[in-house]
C-alpha cells in the first residue's frame, strides 16, 4: 500500500505543477500584436503612437544624443516609467518636461540602418507605440535637411 502510495505521488504530483502566463492585454493588440494605448484620451489619431514624434528623428550608428519626444496635444509626459526601442538603440536617461520628454540615447556602433520603433509604458499600464520613431542612417549619411528655406534667404 505504501509504495503504491509512494508511486501515485510521485506521478501524479508533477501533473499537478503548472505554469500560468498572466498577460494583461485584455484584447488590447493591434494586428501586429502591439499594445493599444491604455485610454482614451491620449494624443494622436486613429492609430496608436499617431501624433508622437522625436526631434532629432535621424541619428547615426555609435552617436549619442538627446532628443525630444513630443505630441501635437497635450500629454503628461510624467506618466512615461519605461522606454523601449526596438532596434539597435538604448535609452540612457529619459526627463519629462511640460512639453516634451527628453532622452538621452545611444546607437549602437555596428546599427544597420533602418526605422526603429518606439514603446512608453505608462504609469497606469497602459502603452503607446510610436512607429518608425528614430531612422539609423548609414555610417558616414549625411541627415536630409527638410527645415523649409526662409523666404528672407
Amino acid at each position: 500500500m505504501t509504495t503504491t502510495l509512494r508511486l501515485l505521488t510521485f506521478t501524479l504530483l508533477p501533473t499537478l505543477g503548472a505554469c500560468v502566463v498572466y498577460d494583461d492585454t485584455c484584447g488590447k493588440l493591434d494586428e501586429d500584436g502591439r499594445p493599444l494605448p491604455g485610454g482614451e484620451d491620449e494624443p494622436g489619431g486613429d492609430e496608436p503612437g499617431e501624433g508622437f514624434w522625436l526631434d532629432p528623428d535621424v541619428a547615426l550608428p555609435g552617436e549619442e544624443l538627446i532628443a525630444g519626444l513630443h505630441a501635437d496635444q497635450a500629454f503628461d509626459w510624467s506618466q512615461v516609467v519605461e522606454l523601449h526601442f526596438y532596434g539597435p538603440v538604448r535609452p540612457c536617461v529619459f526627463e519629462a518636461r511640460a512639453d516634451e520628454l527628453l532622452i538621452t540615447l545611444l546607437v549602437d556602433a555596428d546599427a544597420e540602418p533602418g526605422a526603429v520603433d518606439l514603446l512608453l509604458e505608462l504609469d497606469d499600464g497602459g502603452a503607446i507605440w510610436v512607429d518608425d520613431a528614430l531612422t539609423v542612417l548609414a555610417d558616414g549619411e549625411e541627415p536630409v535637411d527638410e527645415t523649409p528655406a526662409s523666404p528672407c534667404d
